[in-house]
């Protein structure tokens, strides 16, 4: 279970992903368009693409192609603002006790080494369309090519550990929180 954990927080404190190749107008290729439901069976799960938001995927990787991999399938972006995105993380291998292990190891580390770290709130939530994937949640504000906020949620559908991680600058969170985070987090449900 350490290994799982340890792997599970590795992930977690990846962060506001900096896409500044997708500067230019190079957004063509988006594996779907807004409003798509995905449905992956070799991943283990469905979700919406929410309004106004791109996708990219290893099918259609757009300006992504070194970023996308079998433990990073997609990539969420919002096209009027690179660096407001949401990536999905896959690690095998994890259970629900996992979760506890991170909560508890995410609880005893209240200083994370990152640049500009502050911690908002580690908490149980739960996500997913009918709200019964329980869930870690840790929030966060760091720098990376912006002061940002950043959640972190991460959860497990059979073996499989899922770390969600939405970022954005600071002063766009509460908007991108209630018109992408959120509409993404809670379309989400398991497919076998």
């Amino acid at each position: 279970m350490k290994t799982q954990c340890a792997i599970l927080v590795f992930c977690t404190v990846l962060i506001l992903t900096p896409l500044a190749c997708l500067a230019q107008s190079d957004t063509k290729k988006a594996a779907a368009s807004p409003g798509t439901r995905i449905m992956n069976k070799q991943v283990g799960i469905a979700f919406s693409v929410p309004n106004g938001i791109e996708l990219y995927s290893a099918d259609s990787p757009g300006p992504l192609p070194s970023r996308i991999s079998a433990d990073t399938p997609y990539f969420l972006v919002n096209p009027d603002f690179r660096d407001e995105n949401v990536n999905i993380k896959i690690a095998d291998g994890v259970s629900e006790s996992d979760l506890n292990g991170l909560k508890q190891m995410l609880d005893s580390n209240p200083n994370t080494p990152l640049p500009g770290y502050k911690r908002i709130a580690v908490r149980f939530i739960n996500v997913g369309k009918d709200g019964t994937l329980k869930a870690v949640e840790h929030q966060y504000q760091m720098k990376g090519n912006v002061l940002g906020t950043i959640r972190n949620i991460t959860f497990v559908i059979g073996n499989r550990g899922f770390i969600i991680t939405c970022g954005t600058a600071v002063e766009r969170f509460e908007k991108a929180n209630r018109e992408f985070f959120e509409p993404f987090l809670k379309s989400i449900e398991p497919v076998k």
